[in-house]
C-alpha cells in the first residue's frame, strides 16, 4: 500500500469485509491464508488483530528492496 494511505483503516476495512463475506456467505471456505514478510511487523500486527495466526516461516523466500533475502511468515485465519 502507498505510504500516504497507510494507517487510515483502509486495509483493515478491506480485510474485514473479506472475512465477513467468507463467514456469512461462503460456508465451504474454512480458512484464509496469506504470506507476510517477517520484517513487516505492521502488516503482521494487522493480520493478528483480525484473527490470523502465524503457522510457519519460509526461510529466504523473498528479496527486499536491498536484494537481501527475507523470511516470509505463513498466516491463516480459521472459521470461528
Amino acid at each position: 500500500m502507498a505510504p500516504q494511505a497507510q494507517g487510515r483503516g483502509v486495509g483493515r476495512a478491506l480485510f474485514q469485509a473479506l472475512l465477513d463475506e467468507v463467514t456469512h456467505h461462503m460456508p465451504h471456505i474454512d480458512r484464509v491464508e496469506l504470506f507476510a514478510r517477517v520484517s513487516n511487523e505492521r502488516a503482521r500486527g494487522l493480520y493478528r488483530s483480525l484473527g490470523f495466526v502465524e503457522e510457519g516461516r519460509l526461510r529466504g523466500r523473498v528479496n527486499n528492496a536491498l536484494g537481501v533475502a527475507e523470511d516470509d511468515t505463513v498466516m491463516a485465519w480459521l472459521r470461528p
